[in-house]
């Protein structure tokens, strides 16, 4: 992990991350009680100059509302047989 690396001899002087790779699972359980399955992970939360939230940066009431038309939009053009401007194609 680079940024974890860059942290150790102070080249970088703080860090704030959201996303984690190889975070599902872990965020959304309550560890209080149990070990800590990822140790590197488990060094950055505890260090002072690092900032790690569980992958929610993106929950502004902007981005929920955008969410929320392009779904309501994508429904209405399904229905209608069209194409959505947001359709994910395979």
């Amino acid at each position: 992990m680079m940024s974890l690396r860059a942290l150790i001899p102070v080249r970088v002087g703080a860090l704030a991350i959201d996303v984690y790779e190889g975070e599902a699972g872990i965020f959304d359980l309550d560890w209080s009680d149990k070990e800590f399955p990822d140790s590197r992970l488990a060094d950055l939360i505890d260090r002072d100059n690092v900032l790690v939230t569980p992958h929610v940066a993106f929950y502004t009431t902007t981005s929920i509302t955008e969410m929320v038309h392009q779904s309501m939009d994508a429904a209405v053009a399904f229905a209608k047989g069209e194409e959505s401007a947001v359709e994910v194609k395979f």
